[in-house]
């Protein structure tokens, strides 16, 4: 577990992220394999509260925004407490307090994701991640996941100063989360380590997908959905020849897009995407879907100049 990436025990499980700040400077992603199939009622409350599919008078309730209410280095970070913030909320998705599922795995290492309580039966919205090897809280608090990818992230956060109450002196906050679109967890399982700067993925994601389609933050399930439909036929073929792809494309990491993109959908969507994506050849492929989405039906070709114009169908 001490390794920086950490193989999940069940490609079948669901994976989940928290983009995390600390007193308000992003620090990182921390992606989590819920064990679905050994807890699913407890790995579903948390795959919920991370996706905001869990409603309350139709507005979603989880996890982004909420912070890490205490920490206490070299044994555990907790969170999750978005009804009080304090360590005193709970809710769940079950609509109040449920039962230890089971205590079948063991709180052995660092990186390991328990439900934190107040006692048998009192589980709900608050979790908390091993620092280190934990035995003494096995049979009291449920293992229901694990840092797979991330935990960097975590000893940063398990680092910030704290004062009374182990409350950290800088605020440590979700600042985005979701799950992960299965195609795209199908990259990461089937091609471990082949991006080695995930900070440069996201903005070579964000520049090219990011700033082409307009979707919104708030409806994680509309554009899980639209991400894996969109470009499920790039993450499955190999990478064109990167002299077939546009020449904004090309160079996604000399230059920005093109001024053709509506200015209003700049900055209007943060991937749920993480993990390891194709070549950078299937990034244009991807650009090209998402444009073939905002032009409808037109094309873009380019000129002898290079530039790109857009033509009817």
């Amino acid at each position: 577990m001490s390794a920086m990436n950490v193989q999940p025990s069940n490609p079948n499980n669901p994976i989940v992220f928290f983009d995390v700040s600390i007193g308000g400077q992003e620090v990182g992603r921390m992606k989590i394999e819920l064990f679905a199939d050994i807890v699913p009622k407890t790995a579903e409350n948390f795959r919920q509260f991370c996706t905001g599919e869990f409603k309350k008078d139709g507005v979603p309730v989880g996890y982004k925004g909420c912070t890490f209410h205490r920490v206490i280095k070299d044994f555990m970070i907790q969170g999750g407490d978005f009804v009080n913030g304090d360590g005193t909320g709970i809710c769940s998705v079950y609509r109040g307090p449920f039962a230890d599922e089971n205590f079948r795995m063991k709180h052995s290492g660092p990186g390991l994701l328990s439900m934190a309580n107040s006692g048998p039966g009192t589980n709900g919205c608050q979790f908390f991640i091993t620092c280190t090897k934990c035995d003494w809280l096995d049979g009291k608090h449920v293992v229901f996941g694990k840092v797979v990818d991330g935990l960097l992230v975590m000893r940063k956060i398990e680092n910030v100063p704290t004062g009374p109450n182990n409350k950290p002196k800088l605020p440590i906050v979700v600042a985005q989360c979701g799950e992960i679109p299965w195609r795209l967890k199908l990259i990461m399982l089937k091609r471990p380590g082949s991006v080695t700067s995930i900070s440069r993925l996201f903005e070579l994601y964000r520049r090219c997908v990011g700033n082409l389609i307009s979707l919104k933050h708030e409806e994680p399930q509309s554009w899980s959905k639209e991400l894996t439909q969109r470009f499920s036929s790039m993450l499955m073929h190999p990478a064109l020849d990167a002299n077939a792809l546009p020449l904004s494309a090309r160079s996604l990491t000399q230059k920005p897009l093109p001024p053709a993109v509506e200015p209003a959908q700049r900055g209007s969507f943060s991937p749920s995407a993480g993990g390891v994506w194709p070549d950078s050849g299937d990034w244009g492929q991807c650009c090209s879907l998402a444009r073939r989405k905002r032009l409808g039906d037109k094309r873009l070709h380019h000129n002898r100049d290079g530039e790109e114009v857009e033509e009817e169908l």
